[in-house]
This record gives C-alpha cells, sequence and structure tokens, in this order.
C-alpha cells in the first residue's frame, strides 16, 4: 500500500471514531431527563445541558483554527481567547427559560452540535492530504509555548473531548438524582 493510500485510510478511520464518539455522546446525553437538565452541583462548571453548547463551541472554535491555519499558509499562528463558546452557552442558556419549550429546545441544541461535528468533518474530508497532516506552529491562548498542530489532531481531540464528557453527564445526572 502507498503512503497516500495509508493517509486516506487513517483519515477516514479517524474521522469514523470522531463520528462514533459523537454518537455516544448523544446516548448519554439521551438519558438526562429534562427536568435535570439544567442541574449544576455546586463546583461544577456546566449543567447537563450546557454540555452541548460547550461541543459545539469547541467544534466551531477547532474549524476557525483550521480556516486560519489555510489563511496562514501553516506558518506560526497566534489564537486568542475569544467570547463565543460562552456567549452560545448563554444562549442556550436563555433559551431553556421556556420550560414550555424543553423538548423543542433540547433538539435545536443537538442539531446545532450535530451540524458543527458535520461541518468540521467535511472540512476535514476536503482538505488535501498534504494539509491534513502538515504541522503548523500555533500558540494556543494563555501559553506562550508553541504546539505544532495538524489538522489530523483536531478529530481525535474532539472525540476525546466526546468521551470526556460521557462519564460527565452520568455524574451530573447522579447528583441531580441525590440532590433531587
Amino acid at each position: 500500500m502507498d503512503e497516500v493510500a495509508a493517509e486516506m485510510i487513517d483519515r477516514e478511520a479517524a474521522l469514523a471514531d470522531f463520528d462514533h464518539a459523537r454518537d455516544d455522546f448523544e446516548q448519554a446525553f439521551s438519558q438526562a431527563p429534562d427536568e435535570g437538565l439544567d442541574y449544576r452541583p455546586k463546583g461544577d462548571d456546566y449543567t447537563v445541558a450546557d454540555l452541548i453548547p460547550h461541543i459545539t463551541g469547541s467544534m466551531q472554535r477547532y474549524s476557525r483554527m483550521l480556516d486560519m491555519m489555510k489563511e496562514v499558509e501553516y506558518q506560526e499562528l497566534r489564537l486568542v481567547a475569544d467570547a463565543q463558546e460562552a456567549e452560545l452557552i448563554e444562549r442556550h442558556r436563555q433559551v431553556r427559560v421556556d420550560t414550555t419549550r424543553r423538548t423543542e429546545n433540547r433538539q435545536s441544541a443537538l442539531d446545532e452540535m450535530e451540524e458543527a461535528h458535520d461541518q468540521l468533518a467535511a472540512k476535514l474530508r476536503a482538505m488535501a492530504y498534504d494539509d491534513y497532516t502538515r504541522h503548523a506552529p500555533v500558540y494556543y491562548p494563555g501559553s506562550e509555548q508553541v504546539y505544532p498542530t495538524r489538522p489530523a489532531d483536531v478529530s481525535g481531540w474532539l472525540a476525546d473531548h466526546y468521551r470526556e464528557h460521557i462519564p460527565h453527564v452520568g455524574e451530573l445526572l447522579e447528583k441531580w438524582k441525590r440532590d433531587a
């Protein structure tokens, strides 16, 4: 097998893993009853429902980073913190105030996450193989150290992010049941 064929297989396997991680997260999230969505235990940053815009915001941020990497032709990139994820979470919290539309709002948030996921996956699939595996020196917000980053890394990081929040959903729901 030649190198391009191996890279194609690797990319498709990574993106399939990304899709499976999303499906696993959605399965865990589907276990949350509507009444428990806004529960946030003391010391936690997120409610159960906040996890959706949190994950969506991460995908949107990495998607913008991929665009910037391409724009600067994979040269040095210094990212700055932005408030878009916090704004997304707050917008979703405001929508959830209307408890009569909880199911509709829940589905809308999931649809937005699906859209961000699908757009990012399509962007990664559309990349030339050389660009997909190309390193760019990236400085992430709050760090003065360069972190060599490839678009190929992004789907793995985000699959891990989904997986990080699968047990988180369960932990939040257990605390909600105890506190209810």
